[in-house]
């Protein structure tokens, strides 16, 4: 285990997977203290694991390729299994978009609310609102007294680049931050309201629109808010490693056919 998902479980990940399973796994195994909340693959098109990760470390990644709506891959718990912590909580992740990737849409990276509406979270990306090549990434939670608070970037950035990105609840207020930085931040409304579906990574799976179409690595969530200084550790220790955030993805090969 690299230092940098050593920090992962210091930390007190409630869910971690590190998605380096060689190509054809069935199950996206929980690298957390304990080990039993693994997730599954629930892959049915071609090319679906990059040969190499976002880090240096000789770990793998998980390239989604996006499919025709109804078979697009993507990872998924049992809300029996696991459910986020609706009173304080936190999502880490290293990704980024494969060029090609979808425009004018919302490009979803993992949540586990319906479709954005009263109840869960979802960080995605939204390629809608911004010219260019650029996009905005958003953190979004539904809570008791309205649909949904959105939190997202007020500048476009470049989703095909490698991105850590970290989102936190801590019963009062939102924060997402993007390589170590805290980005924006709002007021939230206590306890959030339970999503109703499965947590998923790659695909909004009631959705046939949300697609993932890039590389997603190093997947934790916790069961309390990270602090601006352990968010800052955490994408040193990202960095240190070999991550190559604010560059562009290395090719990647050896897909699953």
């Amino acid at each position: 285990m690299s230092i940098y998902s050593a920090a992962i479980v210091a930390d007190g990940a409630a869910l971690y997977w590190r998605l380096n399973e060689a190509a054809s796994a069935a199950t996206a195994a929980d690298s957390s203290t304990g080990g039993t909340k693994s997730g599954t693959y629930r892959f049915t098109v071609a090319a679906d694991y990059a040969a190499a990760g976002l880090s240096g470390d000789g770990d793998k990644a998980v390239l989604f390729h996006p499919g025709t709506g109804t078979d697009d891959p993507f990872v998924d718990i049992p809300r029996a299994t696991y459910a986020v912590n609706t009173a304080a909580f936190s999502v880490e992740v290293a990704t980024n978009l494969s060029t090609g990737y979808a425009t004018n849409d919302v490009i979803y990276i993992a949540g586990d609310d319906t479709n954005g509406q009263f109840g869960g979270w979802r960080i995605f990306w939204d390629t809608t609102v911004a010219a260019g090549a650029g996009c905005q990434l958003n953190f979004t939670m539904g809570f008791a007294t309205f649909q949904d608070l959105a939190l997202g970037l007020s500048t476009s950035i470049d989703p095909k680049l490698t991105w850590h990105i970290v989102a936190t609840y801590n019963g009062n207020d939102m924060n997402l931050y993007l390589n170590g930085v805290a980005q924006t931040g709002a007021v939230g409304d206590g306890a959030m309201t339970v999503g109703t579906k499965l947590t998923t990574v790659g695909k909004d799976p009631g959705s046939t629109f949300k697609h993932l179409y890039g590389t997603i690595d190093d997947f934790a969530i916790y069961p309390s808010a990270l602090t601006a200084t352990q968010v800052t550790t955490h994408y040193a220790l990202f960095i240190g490693q070999g991550y190559r955030t604010g560059f562009p993805r290395r090719a990647q090969g050896l897909y699953r056919r």
